[in-house]
């Protein structure tokens, strides 16, 4: 069963994953484990510590373990899961789609302007490339979805800086299985 913590996952993929693996590798193979006290807890919390010992039988498959569980997923298939799904669509472009058109949108190239008319307007604040855009929640029925959906609502219809993170991960689950290709 896959646990979501947080939206460490949004925005990266698994190169950047693997990437940290290798560095937590790295750093194990070169540490002293008697002075390194930081990565003697991390061995500790996610269950790895009989590598304490000997850190050179450790892995790379235990690393990605320890990535996983650091993010909140109790493996690293249903990491790699959740990020292969949140990957499938480029959400940069997206929302900006020429079939989306017909809205008279609100668009800033800064984050706090667009909140800002959201907080004070409503709407639905979206991204596209660098830029946001702030546009009606009738925008989300040409996304296939109710103006009222529960999701879009506990996300406070922000995508950039939602309220719940599981929220968010549901709608682009949702998005992938109508959208992708």
């Amino acid at each position: 069963m896959m646990k979501i913590k947080s939206s460490r996952t949004i925005g990266k993929n698994l190169n950047y994953f693997k990437a940290q693996a290798s560095i937590l590798l790295k750093q194990l193979s070169e540490a002293d484990m008697v002075i390194h006290s930081q990565l003697r807890n991390r061995l500790y919390q996610h269950g790895f510590e009989t590598f304490l010992q000997e850190p050179h039988k450790i892995r790379r498959k235990h690393a990605l373990q320890i990535i996983a569980q650091e993010q909140g997923f109790d493996s690293w298939s249903a990491l790699k899961h959740q990020v292969e799904i949140e990957n499938s669509l480029d959400f940069d472009e997206f929302f900006g789609r020429p079939i989306f058109g017909g809205f008279i949108n609100h668009w800033f190239t800064r984050y706090d302007e667009a909140r800002t008319l959201q907080l004070q307007s409503g709407g639905v604040l979206l991204p596209y490339k660098q830029q946001f855009f702030v546009t009606t929640t009738t925008y989300l029925e040409k996304l296939g979805f109710d103006h009222d959906d529960k999701d879009w609502q506990a996300i406070g219809y922000d995508w950039v800086n939602p309220k719940n993170v599981s929220a968010k991960l549901r709608i682009i689950q949702n998005l992938v299985a109508r959208w992708a290709t």
